[in-house]
């Protein structure tokens, strides 16, 4: 699923709508084309523009990819799953704000669901159902690092949760793309 999203995200041949968890309406989620970078540590390409970073880390907290250069606007962060509910935790959040991102508090970071099939669940869904413990209690990252309730509020605050859908059926779209890859292939092996 991870790779079949950063092949459309990157090549922005699909039209996509991005919904707010448990508010708004539907809306157009402007996307422009993008190369795709994997990597291991992903800091080095987050101010370089039009990357989307799929990290390589398999403990990478809560994002399959991050479109890099986000300068005043938000941190677009996607999380791609077949899991009918796929909540994160206090911790995970934290480690992805500041361990990954390394963005401060204030910074708006955009948890951007990808979900084929269940988008109308997740987009139903409040904001906080995505969080699977509180930000109400400290949390204790090591023995010495000791996050404050203030912190982790503020943080909080500045995380939004959308779900992304294609216009088209995932079905078509998916169709689509193995029909133009299956054709590339024929044209290549036609060749002298």
């Amino acid at each position: 699923l991870e790779a079949v999203t950063a092949e459309f995200l990157s090549k922005a041949t699909v039209k996509w709508q991005i919904k707010r968890a448990g508010i708004g309406k539907w809306k157009t989620f402007k996307n422009n084309k993008k190369t795709v970078v994997w990597e291991y540590g992903i800091v080095d390409y987050l101010t370089k523009a039009r990357l989307l970073v799929v990290p390589r880390n398999p403990s990478f907290p809560v994002a399959d990819m991050i479109v890099s250069n986000w300068g005043g606007n938000p941190a677009l962060v996607f999380q791609c799953t077949w899991q009918p509910s796929h909540p994160f935790t206090v911790r995970a959040l934290y480690e992805l704000r500041v361990k990954h991102l390394r963005v401060p508090n204030t910074k708006d970071v955009h948890i951007i669901m990808v979900v084929p099939g269940q988008e109308k669940k997740y987009a139903a869904k409040q904001e906080v159902d995505y969080l699977s413990n509180s930000v109400e209690e400290e949390l204790h990252y090591t023995k010495s690092e000791v996050v404050s309730v203030p912190d982790l509020t503020e943080m909080w605050t500045h995380t939004q949760v959308h779900i992304l859908r294609p216009v088209l059926p995932w079905k078509s779209i998916i169709e689509s793309c193995l029909t133009r890859s299956q054709t590339s292939d024929s044209t290549l092996d036609s060749q002298p």
